[in-house]
C-alpha cells in the first residue's frame, strides 16, 4: 500500500521509496517513521523542464491523435 506524501515530485520519492524497500528489506511505514534519512541527486530544474516537456509531448499526441509517441531528451549543454 502506498501512502501519499505531500511532495513536489511524487513518481521520483515512489521510485526512492521502492529501491530502498527492495534493497533493504524494510517496510514504507519503516522509512517514513523510522527516522531515515535519504538522500538524493535530484536536480529539481531539470526534474521541473523534463516535466514541462512532457506535459507538452501528451499535448502534442492528444492532438495528433497518436496512440504510441516516443521523445528523447539530449542535454547537450553539460559536458560529458
Amino acid at each position: 500500500m502506498k501512502i501519499c506524501l505531500p511532495h513536489k515530485y511524487p513518481y521520483y520519492v515512489d521510485q526512492v521509496l521502492d529501491e530502498e524497500i527492495n534493497r533493504y528489506g524494510l517496510s514504507q511505514d519503516d522509512l517514513l517513521t523510522g527516522g531515515y534519512q535519504i538522500y538524493t541527486e535530484l536536480d529539481q530544474s531539470k526534474q521541473t523542464a523534463m516535466e514541462k516537456t512532457y506535459q507538452k509531448v501528451k499535448e502534442i499526441k492528444r492532438k495528433a491523435r497518436c496512440k504510441t509517441c516516443l521523445f528523447l531528451v539530449i542535454n547537450l549543454s553539460e559536458k560529458m
